[in-house]
């Protein structure tokens, strides 16, 4: 499963992506169409305890970064959902 998240809201790329339905994403050199679902309030809530939260954890400093660049605790994960737009993203189909 992958994810993205606007550390900023509402930003140009997250009205792009809504509005297009659809984006091509590259990783490791391999291009991917794939399709946004937008994450609800309590969604999101559960995007930065149960995923990014975790993922931190696991990386040196990688609190730390998020904290810094993001500028939220990702042990208040009510908090950190607020305000910032999370979307799943699928295979198209």
């Amino acid at each position: 499963r992958r994810w993205v998240w606007s550390p900023w809201g509402e930003v140009n790329w997250v009205r792009n992506l809504r509005a297009a339905g659809g984006a091509t994403i590259t990783v490791r050199g391999h291009a991917e169409s794939v399709r946004p679902t937008e994450l609800g309030p309590s969604e999101r809530v559960a995007f930065f305890r149960d995923v990014l939260g975790p993922v931190a954890r696991g990386i040196p400093f990688g609190r730390a970064f998020i904290r810094i660049v993001d500028g939220v605790d990702l042990d208040d994960p009510v908090k950190a959902a607020d305000g910032r737009c999370v979307f799943e993203l699928h295979a198209p189909g």
